[in-house]
């Protein structure tokens, strides 16, 4: 009984297990039918989803419009696109642009009939170095018929210029596929056409009377529509790429060529007859006038002043302390009284403002911009003041930001992750204007060790292009501004003037040539007006420039800023104001920032009517036609013209470029008045402690307007000097009209 009873548990037990695979086998094959069918299902909705796709994408395509290949096709208008982007186009409706490597358009059903396409013509615009486009048909991977190499176009992304290439002759309706490849952003586009055949150029011209500084250059072509590429040729050299071409003050003397070639449907290269040599701009302007009315317009705007605290319109920091750099400016050209005032009004109201203490701000350029003007102030004026707060925030700003990262050179912030031009080279003249005020060697010493870092870092000596920044990845910015452009020229001078180290003088020269000749070609400056940083830079520029012309006799650059004041100033509003595109209509109703509007009046009060430089010993030398000056303020006279006035011990005025020849003068004369007991002129060259070559003794002429000559006796020197008259004695001396050498 006991094995019977064994067995018939096992039969019962086998069979339950069995029972339990079998229906886990027909479970299992029951869930994958299942699974297999929605597969099944889901393929078939997948591939009818991909067909309908497909059928749509087809049919659309099928119904674009065949486009006639030989008529203008706006690139804009594309069918398919990859990266691109449209954007309001300066020639009228819209272009693309930003264009990179690997970016592509596409253009279906573009006709090229029976007779087929030879060549092809783009309408492009770029600063950049550029790219290719590669011309395909039917598809990315389709058929190549060309290529076409866009270069530099000129200065902006709205240089356009027509570029054109020959393709492989292609019939019939095809979708073209533009794809674009280079580096970093190429170019914008505008339109592109294909052409049959070639068509001869047969006629060039341009208007042969001699053009004036400022006329734009046009050609004439027969026939009218060949689409062609140009070269301006000035005296035979290639200087513009563009369909027009505006003559510059380098171009006066010289004789302007223009030159086209065909292409896309066009064939040959012709070259027009000379224009007559260029004529330099005719000026009806006396920019002194002009300078002091623009400054008048700017005061009335943005300035006012309560209980000796003026106060700018929406005043910040830098900007306020470049715009007192202006009345500095204006201060020193012309020794005007109200600019005299403004030097300690506009300082209170800073200080008020600000503290005295600016070293809570985060920036070192925004420092050193005012350590600089606090300087100028000093010189100015000899007051002490001035002097105390920029050497105490030089240091601070030296202490905190001058390290041995990156080589050395003073950090742009208190973060320490760049060093800029936009602070070395303004520390660089700061230092150079505390070693004169201080007549500290250290300072000095300082400024060259900063513009050493400068020009190993930031700097291109075969150009003259000043860099704007070094960071700690090792990445450095390119970009050139004239407000970086501008104090490089200023440190270099002030640097040379110290040590008369050539180098210093070539890097200057360098950088003004660039920023006049490579960045403007000679035209004006009608640009930086992006934000509200940038629309104040051009004035940095103009007044360092401008001392850099008057101090090394360089009138090329006077002329320059000249075309852009009388540009600026035709272009004035009703209110006399003039925004920073020198080159636009300021309008009426545009609220515009007292930032951008200084860089006019800047550039105006660092101009001037007169371009010849050097004055010859032997002639009259008004006292009033300073190039700087400390105290004294300037009145009319009662002999005609002005003299100076308020003439105090240690007061003095500087005059550049004073021809003494061959030498030879043995005698100095002054025109002096006084009721006082007078006092003494020191005559000096090169600075307040160069060489003494003479005193003059003034005395009592019983009246301020009393005039007399006083004559002394002077050391012979030669060539091209600074003079400096230096004004010694008690209380209030003499005035002074003007004054003489004699042999």
């Amino acid at each position: 009984m006991k094995n019977k009873k064994k067995s018939v548990i096992w039969v019962v037990g086998g069979g339950t297990i069995l029972l339990v695979i079998l229906l886990f086998i027909f479970l299992y094959y029951s869930h994958k039918m299942k699974l297999d069918n929605v597969d099944a299902a889901n393929t078939v909705e997948t591939n009818e989803e991909t067909l309908d796709k497909e059928t749509n994408d087809q049919t659309k395509h099928d119904n674009v419009d065949k486009k006639n290949a030989y008529k203008k096709l706006e690139v804009e208008a594309f069918d398919l696109s990859e990266g691109i982007i449209t954007e309001e186009c300066s020639e009228g409706g819209e272009s693309i642009g930003g264009i990179q490597d690997g970016y592509y358009t596409a253009y279906y059903n573009v006709d090229f009939g029976d007779a087929g396409a030879v060549a092809a013509a783009f309408r492009a615009a770029t600063p950049m170095p550029g790219g290719v486009i590669n011309i395909m048909l039917d598809g990315l991977e389709g058929t190549q018929i060309g290529t076409c190499e866009i270069k530099t176009t000129g200065k902006d992304w709205n240089a356009w210029m027509n570029v054109g290439c020959e393709i492989e002759k292609v019939t019939g309706v095809h979708d073209v596929y533009l794809i674009y490849q280079g580096t970093d952003y190429l170019f914008n586009l505008n339109w592109f056409q294909f052409y049959k055949k070639k068509e001869a150029i047969t006629k060039i011209k341009i208007n042969t009377a001699p053009p004036t500084v400022g006329n734009i250059m046009t050609v004439e072509i027969e026939p009218w529509d060949a689409v062609v590429s140009y070269e301006w040729m000035v005296n035979n050299e290639v200087k513009g790429t563009q369909e027009t071409y505006e003559v510059t003050v380098n171009d006066v003397g010289k004789t302007i060529q223009a030159k086209v070639t065909g292409i896309g449907g066009s064939e040959g290269v012709l070259i027009s007859d000379a224009t007559g040599p260029v004529a330099d701009i005719e000026y009806d302007l006396n920019f002194e006038e002009i300078a002091y009315e623009s400054f008048s317009s700017y005061i009335d705007k943005y300035y006012d002043t309560y209980d000796g605290f003026g106060r700018l319109k929406d005043g910040g920091f830098w900007d306020v302390a470049e715009i007192y750099e202006i009345m500095i400016d204006a201060y020193e050209h012309t020794g005007d009284n109200r600019y005299k005032q403004m030097m300690y009004d506009m300082y209170n109201g800073f200080v008020q403002d600000h503290s005295a203490d600016w070293t809570y701000n985060e920036y070192n350029d925004d420092i050193m911009w005012m350590v600089i003007a606090c300087t100028r102030a000093y010189l100015a004026s000899g007051d002490e003041m001035f002097l105390t707060s920029a050497k105490e925030h030089f240091d601070a700003v030296w202490e905190r930001g001058w390290s041995e990262d990156l080589g050395g050179g003073i950090w742009w912030r208190t973060d320490n992750q760049t060093k800029n031009a936009c602070i070395n080279c303004p520390a660089t003249i700061a230092a150079c204007l505390l070693g004169e005020a201080l007549e500290d060697e250290t300072y000095y010493d300082k400024a060259k060790q900063i513009m050493t870092w400068v020009t190993d870092n930031l700097y291109e000596p075969d150009t003259g292009h000043v860099y704007d920044s070094y960071n700690l990845q090792g990445e450095k910015n390119s970009w050139a501004s004239t407000y970086n452009q501008g104090t490089f020229i200023g440190a270099n001078n002030l640097l040379y003037q110290h040590f008369g180290e050539e180098i210093y003088l070539s890097q200057a020269a360098n950088a003004a040539n660039y920023t006049m000749n490579t960045m403007y070609t000679g035209q004006v400056m009608n640009n930086e007006d992006s934000s509200q940083d940038l629309i104040g830079f051009k004035g940095i520029l103009t007044r360092w420039l401008y001392r850099f012309a008057i101090d090394q006799n360089k009138p090329e650059y006077i002329e320059w800023l000249k075309i852009n004041a009388a540009t600026a100033w035709s272009n004035r509003n009703s209110e006399g104001l003039m925004w920073t595109l020198w080159g636009n209509k300021t309008d009426d109703t545009t609220d515009y920032h007292k930032f951008g509007t200084s860089t006019a009046v800047s550039l105006l009060n660092n101009c001037r009517t007169n371009t010849e430089l050097v004055q010859k010993a032997g002639d009259k030398l008004e006292a009033e036609s300073f190039d700087q000056c400390r105290g004294i303020i300037t009145e009319e006279c009662n002999e005609g013209g002005k003299s100076i006035d308020g003439v105090q011990n240690g007061f003095y005025t500087v005059y550049h470029n004073i021809d003494f020849g061959e030498g030879g003068f043995t005698k100095a004369v002054m025109r002096a008045a006084t009721p006082m007991s007078g006092g003494s002129v020191e005559i000096r060259v090169g600075s307040t402690k160069g060489k003494l070559i003479g005193t003059c003794e003034i005395t009592s002429t019983d009246d301020w307007k009393q005039w007399q000559d006083f004559t002394c006796d002077i050391e012979s020197v030669e060539g091209l000097q600074t003079i400096y008259l230096i004004y010694k004695g008690d209380d209030y001396l003499f005035n002074l009209n003007w004054f003489q050498f004699q042999k």
